[in-house]
């Protein structure tokens, strides 16, 4: 009982110090997320260059999420989680000096490697010392320290550009990210069991052994021929390329160019989001832990969806703000994406199985940006919103119907 009550304690503390982390990262992107656009904007290009930025971000996720993943189970997850926020502000720090578009896109470049490296790592560690049981509201607790930064950021960041200049968030952003390095390397300890994962060996029929590398295969194989693992990765891709192409790239135009609010306000609105986000997360949480991932996940879609509209409706503050509302309350109640996914990794396979799904998420900020730039450019700044709400809606259906649950009453054994 001793012994286990240790364990317990060291994984609450792993857990806190992980929490911490995730919110020194959110911190750090919420403080350039109102300007990230309006700064492109001052180097005179279009939306579609803009969505660019984005795009350089996701790719890079993209090409490095399945090669961490798996590096992470040989080789463990905290030198990642290390790694990750000093190439990141790194990266910031390069955005903030730079003398033209380019510059620019190459920080983001940069930027997108560091966050990929930590956030990937971060997320597998909650993995390793969670279960079917818990992992939903301990994801949740994750996620809610993600809006903790997500709520501060852009209110601190839109008045940092208001009353001191356009790149001073930037610079912010690079002191955060070495704060949360020094965290990282004081506090964090490792979760993943690195003497016995990368050397497994699995008999074939003819009395051999498999190598590692073949039943890595073997495991990205057997999730995408996974309807329900396909169906979440779908869900995924589409939420992204949505939050990347309509509310980080469009969105900050619309409010200062169509409704005529200052950075501060625009600010004061992404935060709004994230306020309600961390309100309602926790409660997503225990509904997916207690009836099931799907019961919090396609309401809180729908609702998000509803919001989308909402902002392509808005002419007013007030209805922008009311918009800014309902994005965070779905997204709050949406927010078992990864426990859904991490329920579906087989033989235990966290790190493989989480830099798969991520792979397909981050290929949403690759396309969606420039996918959605160039919508706004041939059809107006409010069609992006429209058609994003309508392809959520119509996978959130196909989802409701053929994903199967993987936690709460649905697959609990009945006393």
């Amino acid at each position: 009982m001793f012994a286990e009550g240790k364990k317990r304690l060291k994984q609450n503390e792993t857990m806190i110090t992980i929490y911490i982390q995730a919110a020194f990262a959110t911190l750090g992107f919420g403080l350039i997320s109102p300007i990230l656009p309006l700064y492109a904007r001052s180097f005179n290009v279009s939306i579609v260059m803009i969505g660019l930025l984005l795009t350089v971000v996701g790719a890079v996720r993209a090409i490095l999420d399945v090669p961490l993943g798996k590096l992470s189970d040989r080789v463990g997850r905290r030198p990642f989680v290390i790694l990750g926020p000093a190439i990141s502000a790194l990266g910031s720090l390069i955005a903030a000096l730079a003398g033209n578009y380019w510059h620019l896109l190459l920080a983001r470049a940069i930027y997108g490697v560091g966050t990929t490296i930590c956030l990937t790592a971060l997320q597998v560690m909650l993995t390793d010392i969670t279960t079917a049981e818990n992992r939903g509201r301990v994801m949740s607790f994750y996620h809610g320290a993600f809006q903790v930064g997500h709520s501060a950021g852009p209110a601190i960041g839109g008045f940092l550009a208001y009353y001191y200049g356009i790149r001073v968030p930037f610079i912010a952003y690079s002191i955060v990210a070495v704060i949360a390095t020094f965290w990282a390397l004081w506090r964090l300890k490792e979760t993943a069991d690195t003497t016995g994962i990368a050397r497994v060996k699995k008999k074939d029929p003819a009395g051999g052994e498999k190598a590692p590398h073949e039943k890595k295969s073997s495991i990205v194989k057997q999730l995408l021929s996974d309807t329900s693992f396909l169906l979440i990765a779908a869900l995924a891709f589409l939420h992204t390329m949505s939050r990347t192409g309509t509310n980080q790239t469009i969105l900050p135009i619309i409010a200062v160019e169509n409704i005529h609010i200052n950075t501060g306000q625009l600010g004061i609105a992404m935060s709004v989001t994230s306020i309600v986000h961390l309100a309602t997360i926790f409660i997503g949480g225990w509904m997916s832990d207690r009836f099931g991932r799907k019961y919090a996940l396609i309401p809180g879609m729908l609702i998000s969806s509803l919001g989308l509209v909402v902002f392509a409706l808005s002419r007013s503050y007030l209805v922008f703000l009311l918009a800014a509302f309902a994005v965070g309350l779905g997204r709050g109640f949406a927010g078992s994406f990864i426990a859904y996914a991490a329920d579906l990794a087989p033989e235990n396979h966290y790190g493989s199985t989480l830099g798969l799904y991520h792979t397909f998420q981050d290929l949403g900020m690759v396309v969606g940006p420039i996918l959605m730039g160039w919508v706004a450019e041939q059809i107006g700044l409010s069609a992006p919103f429209y058609i994003s709400a309508a392809a959520i809606s119509i996978f959130v259906v196909f989802f409701g119907f053929f994903a199967r649950e993987t936690s709460g009453r649905a697959v609990r054994p009945r006393a």
